[in-house]
């Protein structure tokens, strides 16, 4: 798939996401998306590893901020499409393991600011040969994290969930 065909797919997953979110009650803004066919090049750790040996048509990443009343978080989305179903199954027992790393988030735009969480609220989810992870992190001011959980699900559920 060419590049340009990877990136418009990318941004339609994006836009399903920020939709689902809205119908959450949540507002979105697009922070920052990007593309990319160099999958092992923007993960981390053991994930790092596993796409250096197993071959990934393409990472999409997507980072969105989030309102809904007083609470904001930063909402960092990854699309993995692998090759092959068993290597998309295998990749997603990995990611789910706490520790082994992940798909690099993507910076927020100057004036967003991110409480880092030694363990952000994760979700996960696979359809066929793509996985997707969502991670989230509070912005500006602490968030309960049965919030910041229930935004990961949310936007995981929209990640792969036809409008």
């Amino acid at each position: 798939m060419s590049a340009p065909a990877r990136a418009a797919r990318g941004q339609q997953r994006s836009a399903r996401i920020q939709r689902q979110l809205i119908r959450s009650g949540l507002r979105p803004s697009l922070q920052a998306e990007a593309d990319s066919g160099s999958c092992a090049a923007d993960a981390r750790g053991q994930v790092r590893e596993f796409l250096a040996t197993h071959p990934c048509e393409a990472v999409y990443r997507g980072l969105v901020e989030v309102h809904r009343g007083p609470v904001a978080a930063v909402v960092a989305v990854a699309w993995i499409e692998m090759v092959e179903l068993d290597d998309a199954t295998e990749l997603k027992a990995l990611v789910d393991r706490p520790g082994t790393g992940n798909v690099d988030q993507l910076s927020p735009s100057e004036g967003t600011q991110v409480i880092e969480l030694a363990e952000p609220a994760y979700a996960s989810r696979q359809d066929g040969r793509l996985v997707t992870t969502v991670e989230v992190q509070p912005a500006t001011a602490p968030v309960p994290r049965r919030v910041l959980e229930e935004i990961a699900e949310e936007a995981a559920d929209g990640a792969i969930r036809p409008d």
